[in-house]
């Protein structure tokens, strides 16, 4: 299982059961963000199949949002005030080289 279904499934452990195709959808978009896989739909517009896809890739962004809630990018936290206050100190330090 790859990290991107396991995150997945974690998700949608709780709550109404989704549909394989659902499913699919959002891994893909985690394969996206986390691989750089492109997604290529597998449907047909109009179907069934096309439209629980795309609800699964909506689900995909929401499971990344939450999942790199107050990160960056980089993985780091772009609230980290110790790292803040250690660039505000030395910028402020009269020894310091101007």
């Amino acid at each position: 299982m790859s990290r991107a279904e396991a995150i997945v499934d974690a998700a949608l452990a709780h709550g109404d059961k989704r549909s394989i195709v659902y499913r699919q959808g959002a891994i893909d978009v985690l394969l996206f963000k986390i691989e750089g896989r492109r997604i290529h739909v597998p449907y047909r517009a109009g179907t069934v199949e096309f439209d629980a896809y795309f609800s699964g890739n909506d689900r995909g962004w929401q499971i990344w949002r939450r999942f790199n809630e107050g990160k960056t990018e980089a993985g780091k936290a772009c609230h980290d005030v110790r790292r803040l206050e250690a660039k505000s100190t030395t910028l402020m330090s009269p020894q310091s080289p101007q």
